[in-house]
Formats: C-alpha cells, structure tokens, sequence
C-alpha cells in the first residue's frame, strides 16, 4: 500500500528546462519555433513559451540559436522577456519548412515520456478490502486487511463520500474502501 501511495506521490510533471532533457530532437523544436514566429510576427519569448507549451529555458536556448544563425531580429523587451520577429533569412528558412509541413502547433512530447505519463495516469483504484467481506464474496486475503488493484475499467458503484475514502462495490461484488485513485479518476 505505502509503495502505490508513493508511486502516485512520484507522478507531477517535470518540465524540462533544457533542451536536450525535453527528448525531442533540437532541430525539431528550432524549426517548429521558427515557423511559430514566421506566422504570428512579434512575439516575446514567454509567448513562444506559452504558443510552443515549452519551459522559457528551453525557449532561450532556442532563441540563442536563432540569434546566433541570424534567423531572427529582436525588436525590443516586453516585461523583462525580448520580442522577436523572424529576420529575412530566417522567414525565407520558415516558408521551406512550412511547404513540407505545416504543423505549429504544441511541441511534441518523446515517446518515452508519453509511456510514462499514460501509464501514471492509468493507474488501477488501489483499494483494501475487509477479511470478512473479501472472504464471504471469495477474495483470498491472508490478513485482516487485503489490497486489490482494480482497473478503471471495472464498473464500481460509490458508497458515498468523497474519492479518497468511499465504499465501492467492485464488478466481483466485492466491498472495499478506496485507499487512493490516479489523478485521472477526480
């Protein structure tokens, strides 16, 4: 019981900061940003960052590299952050990328990290049940109190309460006691 209530304690998202911990190839969140800047005109870094749902670490080590290959002009400083726009190179660079794809959307996320967040968020009901019910409706249990994983598939029917400590009747007809759920269950 403590290592699933760990487990669920363990799942907030970390947001990178940098751009190699994001995952996803460098090229691939340059040439993305630059088509995102190409097509709004002015933005400030913390646009670009909140337009690309990237960290603003990740979005100025973007930024050095569009500097440093000339692929933008800064304009000015907006609330402590540059406004930039796309220099003549760098909205020559953008109308190539945008003929092979026109994505400029959100930045994707690796693989890896999407396993990871897809399986922390379907997370089975980690419920205990009591020796005498699990007994009567034929759950083993070796103790008087007994942990069962079920998926969210299982239909279960609330007791009342809130989310945290509710009774449910399990599809076997097993009663229980929710010790924790996912987030993905509030």
């Amino acid at each position: 019981m403590t290592d699933f209530l760990t487990e669920m304690n363990q799942g907030p998202l970390v947001v990178p900061h940098r751009i190699e911990r994001t995952g996803i190839r460098r090229g691939l969140l340059e040439d993305l940003a630059l088509k995102i800047l190409y097509l709004n005109g002015e933005m400030t870094l913390i646009e670009l960052s909140d337009h690309l749902c990237l960290s603003l670490g990740v979005v100025e080590e973007i930024f050095q590299f569009f500097r440093k290959e000339r692929l933008c002009e800064v304009k000015g400083m907006t609330g402590g952050t540059h406004r930039i726009a796309a220099s003549v190179e760098g909205r020559q660079r953008a109308a190539d990328l945008l003929s092979l794809n026109q994505y400029t959307g959100a930045a994707p996320v690796s693989l890896a990290d999407y396993v990871s967040r897809t399986k922390h968020q379907s997370r089975a009901l980690q419920v205990a049940f009591h020796q005498s019910t699990a007994t009567k409706y034929g759950c083993r249990t070796r103790s008087r109190w007994t942990t069962r994983s079920l998926p969210y598939s299982t239909p279960v029917f609330t007791g009342g309460g809130s989310n945290q400590k509710s009774q449910i009747r399990t599809g076997a007809g097993c009663f229980a006691i929710v010790l924790a759920s996912s987030p993905a269950a509030n």
